[in-house]
């Protein structure tokens, strides 16, 4: 969630920032809901104020003076009560406000509408070149046993798969070999639950957005991870971390989970866009500031 101190001083920085994210996000409607709470609250503290003023007369009242204070002390208490739901109310729709509200991108970041907008930055290698018609890896797989597609739609719906043999084999070995990497350069290994609540995804910014791609347990609470991003960031929730013992640099290999919802018709041929997949993932908690974030950025995309 954005800073509301810094949307309230800079409301343009935030709408220009959702824009070139392509968020629909009304940030006046969200600096009004804000005022209309400070000012109820205000207003209750002054009521509060006030009431206490007048419990302290009460002393001093005797008869029909002191029955006429405790019918306005009433009136007080039971306005304040009500300026206290509205004020949940409040609280709670600019809550959800300001969840919608992206962290604007850096400027140097290119701005798009979709994937045919996006710049290279680098290019690591090339494309091979093959004096034959390679084959793409559905033909591969099935030509050495390497994973079932059929068997696994048949088993667990679409973009579902077994992996068998040499291909399970490798599956591992990859896995293997990036937390290895990882290790070596300083990454601590977790293993992590795959099951989160809903205060993880709040906090790791998953949710409200992606709320629809992702697998809910509706009987317990809970949800399905779709990176260990959600629990390798919540394993410090609601802890303050020591500026000395920043940058913590995590690594986390995890079974993954994501309902595709909005990809239908995009890339069903063979494993792509599947329900589950494993996948090693990097964290990195540093200070926020953008001498120590961009070193950190480009730690990870050289990893």
């Amino acid at each position: 969630m954005v800073d509301i101190r810094k949307l309230r001083a800079n409301p343009q920085y935030f709408k220009d920032g959702a824009r070139k994210k392509g968020f629909d996000v009304d940030i006046d409607e969200v600096l009004k809901v804000d005022e209309q709470r400070r000012s109820l609250q205000a207003s209750i503290d002054e009521r509060k104020k006030q009431l206490g003023q007048k419990s302290a007369l009460m002393k001093k009242r005797t008869g029909d003076d002191k029955n006429a204070l405790q019918v306005e002390l009433k009136d007080f208490s039971r306005a304040i009560k009500d300026d206290e739901v509205r004020l949940r109310e409040l609280g709670t729709r600019l809550e959800e406000l300001m969840l919608s509200i992206p962290n604007p991108p850096m400027d140097d970041v290119p701005e798009g509408k979709d994937e045919s907008n996006n710049v290279e930055i680098r290019r690591v290698k090339g494309p091979p070149k093959f004096s034959f018609k390679p084959k793409d890896h559905v033909e591969l797989g099935q030509m050495h046993r390497l994973f079932d597609i059929e068997r696994g739609v048949k088993t667990a719906g679409t973009r579902s798969y077994f992996l068998m043999g040499d291909g399970a084999l490798l599956e591992n070995a990859i896995m293997r070999y990036a937390l290895d990497v990882l290790v070596e350069r300083g990454y601590i290994p977790f293993s992590t639950p795959f099951i989160v609540k809903e205060e993880c995804m709040v906090g790791t910014g998953f949710f409200p957005v992606g709320r629809e791609d992702t697998y809910e347990i509706e009987k317990d609470g809970l949800f399905l991870i779709g990176t260990s991003e959600v629990t390798l960031v919540s394993f410090h929730m609601d802890e303050i971390l020591q500026e000395d013992d920043l940058p913590v640099r995590y690594a986390g290999l995890t079974t993954c989970f994501r309902r595709e919802a909005g990809s239908y018709g995009k890339d069903i041929r063979g494993l792509y866009r599947v329900h589950q997949f494993q996948k090693v993932e990097q964290v990195v908690i540093c200070r926020a500031d953008y001498d120590e974030m961009n070193p950190r950025h480009e730690e990870l995309l050289s990893n």
